[in-house]
């Protein structure tokens, strides 16, 4: 091995050591934006009132997505207990499509698909058309994953024509 070659190989080693580091500090300052905003919802949660305890639930879920799907279901669970109990129609209609987003995730794609089913009613009776785009994205990749094609595909093209009838860029881009 030359000289320069082997400059050059303990120039590789140097950036690869730099990059981990970087992607691990990185991570743990995400962490730790994402611990601060659950603390945060935590707090509020003690004194909120039910209407409000709904939607904490349903934000506490979407932080623990990613990294402890159990916990978001959780959340979600208890969000949707009481949306139920208080008839709060946009947190239970949340609380479901949270539900079906962690057992997406988990892939328990048919139970997912129910929860997004459920969802999705409950936002068309609320008139909440960015909700039903999404969630027709997400039951159209959903079906994706089961391999059911045809209905993926009319799925996805729903959510499609509603995104370009509100003239959402950047979701007729992801869809």
């Amino acid at each position: 091995m030359s000289f320069f070659s082997s400059i050059g190989y303990q120039m590789n080693k140097i950036k690869i050591i730099i990059f981990c580091l970087f992607i691990l500090f990185t991570n743990n300052f995400l962490f730790a934006k994402e611990k601060n905003i659950i603390d945060s919802l935590k707090t509020e949660l003690k004194n909120a009132p039910d209407s409000e305890k709904i939607k904490i639930y349903n934000k506490l879920a979407k932080e623990h997505l990613w990294y402890s799907p159990i916990k978001s279901q959780t959340y979600a669970n208890f969000a949707l207990i009481l949306a139920n109990e208080t008839n709060n129609k946009q947190g239970k209609a949340e609380a479901l499509n949270n539900i079906g987003e962690t057992n997406y995730f988990l892939n328990e794609y048919n139970e997912a698909l129910k929860y997004y089913l459920s969802s999705l009613s409950l936002f068309q009776e609320l008139n909440d058309t960015k909700k039903v785009s999404d969630l027709l994205n997400n039951i159209g990749l959903t079906y994706t994953e089961l391999a059911d094609y045809d209905k993926a595909l009319e799925h996805l093209e729903e959510a499609l024509k509603i995104e370009k009838e509100l003239n959402s860029e950047k979701s007729i881009a992801q869809t």
